[in-house]
């Protein structure tokens, strides 16, 4: 549905738009915003609109996703997501019955220049992408936080990790124009220690050793991701075989920045705080246990990375969830300090595709060449 809010001849008139999310995601939303703008200025200059062409539609790329269930490609990454989901050691810190009502939702801020060295210069020195560095300091404080609360001690925890799905399933499929909900999610097992989120608050060389460790499990994921969802849900031999295992109680998801240059045009830009992203009401049942988001605003002098964090209210007091918000937060902060200084950062064994290292043989050789004066 489109409304049209008419504020007066003095001021800029808005235009809402309510779409189910079952038919568009948020990358969809740019593109749809600019199309939008694109026929508005033709209809405007008395032109036909002419958007450009949609080369792979949302239902051919949906048809061809489910023609891999039963591939023998998918079915052999299935003893992998068994050893994800299979474990004797308890898988959360929270109770697995996720109640139906209200939740509490909390939010913490990092400051602009933590922001600015989380999003660029940490995944740089660690050859990272910003999950990695999220979903490290994410464990870490939930590690110490179940702890100090009185709760199991973990030390390791599932989590859902929610993406954008945007996989091309051939090399010729060009998704960049495609309108739909391509959103995956997929379990990952993350280790964590609650003595490292002391050295990792402090920027010591604990910061470093947990961005390697959550880096080098999230790249041992089978495949693109997608195997896990099509072995769980279309494919009738392998469904009941996960069905049967634990599923994750905790829900991660970046959503990324939210940039004013995504705007299609100056005179359309998004209202602040109108995107929609994050349910306060309670009226959507809680999928996780313990929810988990992170975007990032760039507003006109600086970006802030914002961590929302929601539970049910009969599950985790909102003290607790406040500490936790509080933890995450300070974890990033000890990292980006940590990242400030020389001789941090470095490769792990994901990085190299030909040749067979241990983490500890890496550390060696870097060390070894930083001294020799050698930039990496």
């Amino acid at each position: 549905q489109f409304l049209w809010f008419d504020r007066g001849p003095d001021q800029q008139g808005r235009l809402l738009l309510i779409v189910h999310h079952l038919v568009m995601d948020g990358v969809s939303l740019r593109v749809l915003l600019a199309d939008l703008v694109v026929c508005y200025e033709a209809l405007a200059g008395g032109r036909s609109p002419d958007p450009q062409v949609v080369p792979v539609s949302f239902r051919h790329w949906a048809r061809a996703l489910a023609a891999q269930a039963g591939s023998p490609e998918r079915r052999a990454e299935l003893p992998q997501w068994i050893s994800v989901v299979s474990d004797t050691n308890p898988l959360t810190v929270l109770a697995p019955d996720v109640p139906d009502g209200a939740r509490h939702e909390v939010t913490a801020t990092v400051p602009a220049d933590v922001t600015s060295t989380i999003l660029t210069a940490a995944p740089a020195a660690f050859h990272a992408e910003i999950n990695d560095i999220l979903l490290a300091t994410l464990v870490t404080a939930l590690s110490a936080w179940s702890r100090r609360h009185g709760r199991a001690d973990p030390r390791d925890f599932l989590i859902d990790v929610e993406s954008h799905g945007r996989v091309p399933l051939s090399p010729t499929m060009d998704l960049s124009r495609t309108v739909g909900w391509f959103t995956e999610q997929h379990p990952v097992r993350l280790s964590a220690d609650a003595a490292d989120l002391a050295g990792v608050r402090a920027g010591g060389v604990a910061a470093g050793r947990i961005v390697k460790r959550a880096k080098e499990e999230l790249r041992a994921v089978p495949g693109d991701g997608l195997g896990y969802g099509i072995l769980r849900f279309l494919d009738p031999e392998t469904s009941p075989v996960l069905a049967a295992l634990p599923s994750a109680r905790i829900g991660f998801n970046y959503l990324g920045r939210l940039p004013e240059a995504a705007d299609p045009a100056p005179d359309w830009g998004r209202v602040p705080d109108g995107d929609g992203y994050t349910d306060t009401s309670g009226a959507i049942p809680a999928a996780h246990s313990l929810e988990v988001l992170g975007l990032v605003r760039d507003g006109a002098a600086s970006s802030v990375l914002t961590l929302v964090l929601a539970a049910p209210r009969l599950m985790v007091a909102e003290a607790e969830l406040r500490s936790l918000a509080g933890d995450w937060a300070a974890a990033l902060s000890g990292l980006a300090r940590h990242v400030s200084r020389p001789g941090s950062g470095g490769h792990t064994p994901s990085d190299f595709s030909l040749i067979k290292l241990s983490q500890r043989q890496i550390d060696k050789l870097e060390g070894a060449f930083s001294n020799e004066g050698v930039v990496q």
